[in-house]
């Protein structure tokens, strides 16, 4: 799994689970928030060696990488596409 965040400068987190092609909305997203933009294993190019195991197990990294980076804090939790499968697997994890 590989983050990719922008608008750092921004103090409200964004975090954007999606389904592919969502780059362009992200650099512009970063003009007001700062964004986290994810790509799962396997899905990404950059790193093929990765594997996929579950969307409950993309859900668990992706909080721990927003403890460990944010405190937990997410203002806007964004789910398209496949990253609805993320995010409701997600769901009994609580980050507040």
């Amino acid at each position: 799994m590989k983050y990719f965040e922008f608008g750092q400068q921004n103090p409200e987190l964004m975090v954007m689970l999606h389904g592919g092609g969502v780059l362009p909305v992200a650099r512009e997203i970063a003009k007001l928030y700062h964004g986290v933009l994810v790509a799962y294993d396997a899905f990404n190019p950059d790193e093929p060696q990765t594997q996929f195991k579950s969307p409950m197990d993309e859900a668990r990294r992706l909080g721990d990488y927003i403890v460990a980076r944010n405190g937990g804090k997410i203002d806007i939790l964004y789910g398209i596409s496949y990253g609805c499968r993320v995010l409701k697997a997600g769901k009994t994890r609580v980050i507040t």
